[in-house]
């Protein structure tokens, strides 16, 4: 890496000096009037494409601060200046200045010089980068673990807050893949706030920030990410600070780049194809040595072509005539397809070039298509008729869960909604019905909307005319930790250890030891489930075996706590949660005579398995002991609590023995108060199984017994 020094007298007209005449007239002609010759410098490299000089302000002023020449372009620079004898300063800036950019920088300089009547004098102006250099790398390990849509922002200041840099409001750097930013940092800041933010398949969510300090303008920091094998659920980092930045771009020799033009039409103007071939003509001042076409994930060399319906001709070592056959771009999928162009010579001169061309049918299907929490669905179509055909979109779903499936085409007429583009959005439609406790709740209607882990078929008609067809996936990996129940040193599982944790507790304690259990049953999955068994410790009577996400503690002797909601990133919006389970529910013979339940001593015994999605900002308290019970809830009868919304629910509630000997599966089916809400606060899930549904009132059977394994979503 070398300081770059651009001649602008001799490459670039920039020069200040020589030629024509610009200068202060009096009646002596130019007695008493000296010439200045200028050259600029920076500190850049001509990388990504980006030319500050496009952007150009030069200011002089006299001894006295006063401004006598000004511009603002190239262009506007005068090939020569005459000024009289005295001393001057000239101001120089270069780029944009703008807070955050993947590619615009910006410089300034300044210089002071004295003219010389009768003589020419020689300013070299030095205009260094005022951005902060910002490089994040990842190493192979990131991708390798983590889903797709990882990134890190990085921003000036203290803290960054994830929101306002998604929603535009904090200047920020969104780093996706490797790659260098530039920052601006404000009047008295000197730190960068980062935060790596990813979706680790079986750890879910998985966040990291930091700051650096002392930073400096001008200043290049490197931040390298790697996923560590031996700290589970962590990213590993490595920062590098670097403040040499006189040396970070090569030397830069002015060459002329190569240029490329459409043979017959205008490459900058948007090509609707429908037949044909196209001509690009390349030409360079230096030898070819590279010219490759990209057209999304895929490269062709046009030195030499092998993709059939691509040809090119060397005319001459600078000249190169290439021609897309109707082979080749038929063939390109229908939509917007950038072909972008990128031309090498030995001189070193460099050209990146697009062109974007268009092509009529059905656009193939993206992730960025479709919406598993909302359950929506764009198709999109390009059409070139002028006369607005009939355009009408399909979509069914053929496999759910792994499992084929017989639904009928949704259809839907599409709309224009650009040039050329037509779009329908498909949604889900919801089936309502009042709950038991007599609150409005809605189900998804089958063959409606899309929905995660299924497979669908899509198509499109232009005037009752097939014109595309295609299918894709809706692929997740999202589970529930540790569903299966089959590591022993889960908290739910050991004695007044499940205050702090991640996500399964129970009730265990000093005094109702068992009410969380590693076990085994008939049916289960994998070597182990969990069971719940009910017991009689003294004073309260009855301890409900018990399993939920959240927190157990006690608060003093005979009380105690749980709180319900765990955090938890949704991925897409379930149908049911599918369990496997088995219970022993008898009739009860412990009451305290407590308000609310609905049963009582001698009553047939309930056991429940719920789960719930939340939007909560803290997490649900129940208290219950020797006294009646605080905070006691119930999903089916409410829609909120104090701490947010309950979304929906999935319930299922057990009043007797599970008939054979052996666990049985079961979808407990979702249902929603609200159908477009996302959870977004601090706490989205709740999962219980209790042995005895009203367990926090001491009501219930000492004796049951319920077990439970290899909880998952549906879709």
């Amino acid at each position: 890496m070398k300081h770059l020094i651009l001649y602008v007298a001799a490459l670039a007209g920039l020069l200040l000096g020589g030629g024509s005449c610009s200068k202060e007239q009096t009646a002596g002609g130019t007695e008493g009037y000296g010439r200045v010759e200028m050259a600029l410098s920076t500190t850049r490299s001509d990388e990504g494409g980006y030319d500050p000089f496009e952007h150009l302000a030069v200011r002089i002023y006299n001894a006295d601060g006063g401004l006598i020449r000004q511009y603002d372009s190239q262009e506007a620079l005068p090939s020569s200046l005459e000024l009289l004898a005295g001393d001057y300063r000239i101001e120089v800036e270069l780029g944009e200045e703008l807070p955050a950019s993947f590619d615009a920088r910006c410089y300034r300089g300044a210089e002071s010089f004295t003219v010389t009547a009768g003589q020419t004098s020689r300013v070299d102006v030095e205009c260094r980068l005022r951005n902060t250099v910002v490089e994040v790398s990842y190493d192979p390990t990131v991708a390798k673990n983590f889903n797709e849509g990882y990134l890190t922002w990085v921003a000036a200041g203290d803290k960054l807050d994830p929101t306002a840099a998604e929603e535009g409001s904090l200047a920020a750097l969104r780093f996706t893949e490797s790659g260098t930013g530039y920052l601006l940092l404000p009047e008295g800041v000197t730190s960068l706030s980062w935060l790596f933010r990813g979706e680790h398949p079986e750890k879910g969510l998985i966040e990291k920030s930091g700051r650096i300090d002392d930073v400096k303008a001008a200043g290049k920091y490197q931040l390298s990410f790697r996923y560590s094998e031996d700290l589970p659920g962590f990213i590993d980092f490595t920062l590098t600070v670097d403040t040499s930045t006189d040396d970070h771009d090569d030397t830069i020799i002015f060459s002329p780049d190569p240029t490329i033009t459409g043979d017959g039409f205008d490459m900058k103007a948007v090509q609707k194809y429908t037949s044909g071939e196209r001509r690009f003509l390349i030409t360079s001042m230096g030898a070819l040595s590279s010219t490759t076409l990209r057209v999304g994930d895929a490269q062709y060399d046009l030195l030499h072509p092998t993709e059939p319906g691509i040809t090119a001709q060397l005319t001459s070592e600078t000249s190169l005539t290439v021609t897309l056959g109707e082979e080749f771009l038929s063939q390109l999928p229908a939509g917007s397809q950038t072909l972008t162009f990128d031309i090498d010579d030995e001189d070193g001169g460099h050209l990146t070039a697009t062109s974007e061309f268009r092509f009529e049918g059905l656009i193939m299907v993206g992730e960025g298509d479709y919406d598993l929490w909302n359950n929506t669905m764009t198709l999109r179509a390009m059409v070139f008729d002028s006369h607005t055909p009939a355009v009408r979109f399909s979509l069914r779903r053929t496999r759910a869960n792994g499992e084929p499936v017989s639904e009928e085409w949704q259809q839907l007429d599409g709309s224009r909604t650009g040039e050329d583009l037509y779009t329908a959005t498909f949604a889900p439609q919801w089936n309502e019905s009042n709950n038991e406790g007599g609150l409005s709740v809605y189900t998804p209607a089958a063959g409606s909307g899309i929905f995660a882990n299924a497979e669908y078929a899509y198509a499109v008609t232009l005037d009752g005319a097939p014109r595309g067809e295609g299918s894709f996936t809706t692929s997740t990996t999202q589970s529930i930790p540790d569903g299966g129940m089959e590591s022993a040193s889960l908290p739910c599982f050991g004695v007044e250890i499940s205050s702090n944790s991640s996500f399964w507790a129970s009730g265990n304690n000093s005094f109702a030891k068992t009410l969380c259990s590693q076990g085994t049953f008939a049916g289960m999955g994998g070597s182990y489930c969990a069971k719940l068994a009910s017991s009689s410790p003294p004073l309260v009577g009855l301890a409900a075996g018990n399993l939920l996400s959240g927190l157990f503690y006690k608060d003093g002797l005979t009380t105690g706590v749980v709180e319900f909601g765990q955090p938890y990133t949704w991925q897409a919006r379930p149908r049911a949660m599918r369990v496997k389970y088995h219970a022993m529910v008898g009739i009860v013979n412990n009451d305290k005579g407590y308000a609310g339940p609905p049963i009582k001593s001698g009553d047939q015994d309930r056991a429940t398995i719920y789960a719930c999605i939340v939007d909560w900002s803290a997490r649900h308290k129940v208290s219950s002991g020797t006294s009646a019970p605080t905070g006691a809830w119930n999903p089916t009868t409410m829609q909120s609590t104090d701490e947010g919304a309950i979304i929906g629910y999935a319930m299922l509630t057990l009043d007797g023995n599970t008939e054979g000997d052996a666990m049985l599966t079961r979808d407990i089916e979702f249902h929603f108060y609200d159908r477009t809400a996302r959870p977004s606060g601090k706490y989205a899930i709740v999962i219980s199984c209790s042995a005895n549904a009203y367990g926090e009132y001491m009501l219930g059977c000492t004796s049951n017994v319920l077990y439970v394994d290899d909880f998952e979503w549906v879709y």
